[in-house]
């Protein structure tokens, strides 16, 4: 299966948006700023987005389970297997470390852990709208599922996106999931971007989310109206991005790549780090804002790559071998029946 490239790099920078978004603003003024210093901190605010990013996430999600599945004329239980222990491995770890630190399992659960239950039920249900899409078209399907997401979010979420009930989140966030399915069948006939292009999508899916987060906080358009037709304009830029990255020659950094390798690790277990810096050290160096930001910032980094190390990467190796096991037992080889996109699907 060819490589996408391009979305390592996404993953690592909405994982660090996500980071910037939960640790203090970078404090450059003090608590008593006035004038253009108050405006300034106000400012830095709104530059990053977390749960915006949480967004991009799950368009990628649904962008890359349905990419790898287009070849296949069924989905087994080697699919289940690898998908689920590749999630749940470092969800479970994060739970004993947050336990440890005492930042209580609870509190992981109730806050960046409820986009990865909304994983695992799509991933639950990714037979079904499978069959879905392909009998019906997902645009189709992307339009149904929109009753029931804003339903949710205006009956429960009072215009909320997430609200900590496991139960309905997967529904808010589901047009958006599909939304990645429906873009996995348009990579073949995506249109090629230039460099201006490019740069232009990506500034303009950044100011974006700031502008969402601008209308969560100082208008009634909340998170859980706004974001999903932001998730749109992502799936867009997704394709161009991957068209851009097609082109010969043309690659990512390779830091920032090898960094998206565990940017899951780092979504998990950045609270952790923080709950823990508070305990030992908000004291001492917490009078000092601009040194202790400095201490979360590279400890969660860090941190983050540590945990990959002990517990992202062997999940993933256990996945891959049972998956392997698991299909090479009870499953027949699969019927090649690929999914042929439409000329004219263009975005």
């Amino acid at each position: 299966m060819k490589r996408l490239h391009g979305l390592d790099a996404v993953r690592f920078l909405c994982a660090l948006t996500v980071v910037l978004s939960h640790i203090e603003p970078l404090p450059l003024f003090g608590p008593g700023a006035t004038g253009f210093g108050l405006l300034f901190s106000k400012g830095v605010r709104v530059l990053f987005n977390g749960p915006g990013a949480v967004i991009v996430f799950f368009v990628l999600s649904g962008l890359v389970i349905h990419f790898h599945a287009l070849g296949s004329e069924r989905i087994g239980p080697s699919f289940f297997v690898r998908r689920y222990l590749r999630i749940a491995g470092p969800m479970l770890a994060g739970f004993g470390v947050a336990t440890l630190v005492g930042y209580g399992a609870m509190s992981l659960v109730n806050g960046v852990m409820w986009s990865l239950w909304c994983e695992l039920i799509y991933y639950t249900l990714y037979p079904l709208l499978r069959w879905l899409g392909r009998r019906f078209g997902w645009r189709l399907v992307i339009a149904i599922s929109l009753v029931p997401s804003y339903a949710a979010t205006i009956l429960y979420g009072h215009g909320d996106f997430a609200f900590g009930d496991w139960k309905l989140d997967w529904l808010v966030g589901l047009p958006c999931w599909l939304a990645g399915c429906w873009a996995a069948e348009q990579i073949a006939v995506a249109r090629r971007t230039g460099v201006q292009q490019i740069w232009m999508w990506r500034l303009a899916i950044y100011f974006g989310s700031v502008v969402t987060l601008i209308l969560r906080f100082h208008s009634p358009i909340a998170y859980g109206y706004s974001l999903v037709p932001y998730s749109f304009a992502v799936t867009a830029w997704l394709l161009r991005e991957i068209a851009y990255y097609s082109e010969e020659g043309r690659r990512p950094w390779a830091w920032i790549e090898a960094a998206g390798a565990w940017s899951y690790s780092l979504y998990v277990s950045h609270p952790i780090v923080g709950r823990w810096l508070e305990v030992q050290f908000l004291k001492t160096v917490g009078k000092h804002r601009m040194a202790f930001w400095t201490l979360t910032l590279f400890s969660s980094l860090l941190l983050g790559y540590v945990f990959s190390l002990a517990f992202e990467r062997p999940s993933h190796r256990l996945a891959r071998a049972l998956a392997r096991y698991v299909r090479d037992r009870w499953e027949v080889g699969p019927k090649l029946s690929p999914v042929k996109p439409a000329p004219s699907a263009q975005v």
